[in-house]
């Protein structure tokens, strides 16, 4: 897919619509990876999201070429664990990608093998700066590595070499209409084993807190603002 890497790097805007259309129409495939905007504004997020990929569909329609879109796997349903061939929440906590996921997958009826990646709510890796590295950082400051209730609640999370390999085999393999997740099922980490684990990082101990012992902000702080 040389063509298709010629648009890496800096890429046009979400409201660069010419330049998403040229760079689609000449790719030998897309991945759509971008989302921004002002998480306080989500509808505004969502039209964005989903404009750009309809901009982009439009490109690719009637040419067999690969088109990949990013969602997150917050869409589902919580509580329990959920696969592919499981159908999206929309009052879910990520409801609002589910309207670019339709407009992506919408384009396989057009001749289009489109597909959307999930990924975890937590992509890691070394020098992370994201909710892992939130976690060792909370760790050090405190001096507590902290779990509220048993710990038992669960985090997907995925290793970013693996969401590279998912996103690398996408374009080449993923079948029209299809959403593989970037979540493997041994990932997803009790709370507790997690906070052992930045525990043992920035050599802490490891402490239950009661949530109706803590006001909201202190257990954010401690525990890594978890849903």
């Amino acid at each position: 897919m040389a063509r298709a890497r010629s648009m890496l790097g800096p890429g046009p805007r979400f409201t660069d619509l010419d330049r998403l259309r040229g760079g689609a129409e000449t790719a030998d495939g897309v991945l759509h990876m971008a989302f921004g905007g002002d998480f306080a504004d989500p509808d505004d997020m969502m039209r964005r999201d989903r404009t750009a990929i309809e901009t982009l569909g439009q490109a690719l329609a009637h040419s067999g070429k690969p088109f990949v879109s990013t969602s997150g796997t917050l869409v589902m349903p919580p509580g329990r664990e959920s696969t592919e061939r499981d159908a999206p929440d929309p009052a879910g906590i990520a409801g609002f990608r589910i309207p670019g996921e339709r407009a992506c997958l919408d384009f396989a009826a057009q001749g289009v093998r489109a597909s959307v990646v999930r990924l975890a709510p937590t992509v890691h890796g070394p020098g992370d700066y994201g909710f892992i590295g939130m976690l060792v950082a909370t760790a050090r400051n405190t001096g507590v590595s902290a779990y509220v209730g048993d710990g038992g609640n669960r985090w997907p999370a995925v290793h970013r070499r693996d969401a590279a390999i998912l996103f690398r085999l996408a374009p080449e393999k993923a079948p029209a209409g299809s959403v593989p997740h970037g979540a493997p099922r041994w990932s997803s980490r009790p709370a507790l084993a997690l906070r052992m684990r930045a525990a043992r990082a920035v050599g802490v101990v490891v402490r239950m807190v009661s949530g109706s012992s803590l006001s909201r902000s202190r257990m954010v702080a401690l525990s890594g603002a978890e849903t």
